[in-house]
């Protein structure tokens, strides 16, 4: 009888990996618990469908590059300024430390986690699927804690089941004070032997679109946008842009496809990601679809009033959603 789940983990070249199969589908996820948790490699058949820039994974341990599935915490995408406030209290980034990563306008950009080891808890499989349970304690980092002072613990889940690779994130508050949720995934993604970008078109679950300054910030002006029509990657066409007000399936979750001529990619958000960042550069062969509980800037924004409360987790509860991806 052949065994269709299986989890292990592995040593390559002095990295460990964990690596998840499910051989009736033939999925196969590589993580790197050590390197931010990051899944790092989904195989169809042979293929990889996440970008990554490197040709060997021992390449990643020095490398500052996203790639793959990196979670952004405690805040996705840039903040507008080194001050922002929650519940009522103001807050200063500490550019000494050196634990910020900064964009090209040398704005605080991605949270402070990218790159940091998380411990395994658990790894196996069950009559559903395989799956790797993971943990990051934020609070044992005073650096990190000096930028973002709210005592926290992260879990995340990779899980491959029903044809699927499923990522759950958990935030428990050890903190007296609300939690604010910023946080949001960069996955990137591209499709196996279909060169041809500009061939590729997207389908955007968002039906709101907002307007963003020069320095890719939320200006407050938000338009319509038309969630049916695909959207086409013609040359020289890129993509930064965030969107809201997502289309709901019946599962609650909202869809967001990349298609080309023979591979499709579908991706699901659940319902505490009301916020979707898509990113696809001109000069490169991979589209991001991004999860967030935030749009860019909400420190700051829901502060003015320029968009909605953000979500929060009040002292001891834990928050949980995920979001999931399907190649084809």
């Amino acid at each position: 009888m052949s065994i269709r789940f299986e989890a292990q983990r592995l040593e390559k070249k002095s990295l460990d990996i964990v690596q998840l199969r499910d051989a009736e589908q033939d999925l196969l996820v590589s993580i790197v618990p050590s390197h931010g948790n990051i899944a790092y490699e989904l195989l169809h058949g042979d293929e990889n469908w996440l970008w990554s820039p490197f040709a060997d994974p021992l390449e990643m341990k020095n490398s500052p590059a996203l790639f793959g599935i990196p979670l952004l915490s405690p805040w996705a995408n840039r903040l507008s300024s080194d001050t922002y406030s929650v519940n009522g209290a103001e807050y200063v980034l500490n550019r000494r430390l050196n634990n910020l990563r900064v964009d090209h306008n040398y704005l605080a950009i991605h949270g402070l986690v990218l790159f940091a080891p998380w411990t395994v808890l658990e790894l196996g499989t069950d009559s559903d699927g395989a799956f790797v349970r993971s943990a990051l304690h934020f609070t044992r980092r005073p650096d990190w804690m000096a930028q973002f002072s709210f005592a926290h613990r992260l879990e995340m889940t990779h899980r491959l089941s029903g044809g699927r690779l499923w990522v759950y994130i958990s935030i428990t508050n050890d903190s007296e004070q609300p939690f604010p949720l910023c946080l949001g995934f960069h996955p990137y993604f591209r499709l196996p032997g279909e060169a041809d970008r500009n061939a590729w078109t997207v389908q955007c679950a968002g039906r709101k679109h907002l307007k963003l300054s020069d320095h890719y910030i939320p200006t407050g002006e938000v338009e319509e946008f038309d969630s049916h029509t695909p959207v086409v990657l013609k040359p020289g066409f890129q993509l930064d842009d965030v969107y809201t007000d997502l289309r709901r399936e019946d599962s609650g979750d909202a869809l967001f496809q990349l298609n080309g001529k023979t591979n499709k990619l579908t991706v699901g958000f659940g319902p505490k990601f009301p916020v979707a960042v898509i990113y696809a550069p001109s000069a490169k062969n991979y589209v991001c679809f991004e999860p967030m509980t935030a749009p860019t800037d909400a420190l700051h924004l829901s502060q003015s009033g320029l968009c909605d409360p953000i979500q929060q987790v009040a002292p001891g509860e834990t928050w949980t959603e995920r979001f999931w991806i399907k190649p084809q």
